[in-house]
């Protein structure tokens, strides 16, 4: 029974019998994209597609340290080695898986990585929401404080027409009763606008 989750592994091998291995592994749980080389494997990161790459060491060590540089992300990478290797460490804190591990930490090592990754782009898509969650906050402040000033004066001058009562006729009393409630709704809609901006920085 398949166990497969949404994400890629590329596994890049040289050598036929460990490819086949780790795809006959992987596949269970992951899609699985197989190269055997340097320069295609180079081709799928180009094309976005792996969120972890297993990386065989039989591979020439410059190439591995440019598909490490490719994947511009040391937690995509799994390296597949004979015996660990210290001098490879600084690159980074990876993560080594010699040949004689079994299947299942192999899966597990790949699933992990995998899962930092998805904890990354949740991290970065809660960012992007608290950015735009703050611009709109700016947003509604400066609408709030651009009315606030207006209103202001059209309540105050309504007040000050309506004092002088007796002067108007029925339909300016009415008119100015008008004008008078129309503001008091939207002195209300400020405050509720001063509410969720109060809220929103809490």
């Amino acid at each position: 029974m398949s166990e497969r989750s949404g994400f890629a592994v590329l596994v890049v091998s040289p050598d036929a019998s460990r490819c086949e291995r780790a795809v006959g592994v992987l596949e269970k749980v992951a899609k699985v994209i197989q190269v055997d080389g340097i320069s295609p494997a180079l081709d799928e990161i180009s094309l976005g597609q792996p969120t972890v790459a297993l990386i065989d060491c039989a591979l020439d060590r410059d190439g591995v340290t440019g598909l490490i540089g490719a994947l511009g992300d040391l937690d995509r990478a799994v390296l597949w080695v004979p015996d660990v290797q210290p001098d490879l460490l600084v690159y980074g804190a990876l993560v080594q898986i010699p040949y004689s591990t079994d299947d299942d930490a192999l899966v597990e090592a790949v699933r992990r990585l995998a899962t930092v990754q998805q904890l990354k782009a949740d991290n970065a898509r809660d960012s992007q929401r608290v950015k735009r969650l703050d611009h709109v906050f700016g947003v509604v402040r400066d609408v709030r404080h651009e009315i606030n000033g207006p209103l202001t004066a059209v309540m105050a001058e309504t007040d000050l027409l309506l004092m002088d009562g007796d002067q108007l006729s029925l339909e300016q009393k009415r008119g100015l009763q008008t004008i008078g409630e129309m503001t008091d709704r939207i002195s209300d809609l400020c405050a509720r606008l001063r509410e969720l901006d109060t809220e929103g920085m809490s």
